[in-house]
């Protein structure tokens, strides 16, 4: 393995970390955006579907959404990357 490749997998590791965490955090508001609408602990799937609906069209979550967007994205070009790095990339 090449240093450049370790760099690689290496980043791709901090972003996939910071990526779930991201991932997480919006399911956690999604889930207390559930719970306060129905009242209840464990809120139905309607009302889980409503919270995800707010989350891909609502003002609120744009900032999640891009940073989510934007991570994912990052992610693709890192194994695109690596891939190339490695040696199996397109011939």
């Amino acid at each position: 393995m090449t240093g450049g490749l370790a760099a690689i997998l290496a980043l791709q590791a901090v972003v996939f970390v910071v990526w779930a965490v991201q991932m997480f955090r919006c399911l956690l508001r999604l889930r207390a955006r559930a719970v306060a609408q129905s009242g209840k602990l464990w809120p139905g799937p309607v009302v889980s579907l409503r919270s995800f609906k707010a989350f891909v069209t609502e003002a609120e979550y744009q900032r999640d959404r891009r940073i989510l967007g934007g991570l994912t994205l990052l992610m693709f070009a890192l194994i695109g990357a690596g891939a190339l790095a490695s040696g199996q990339g397109p011939r």
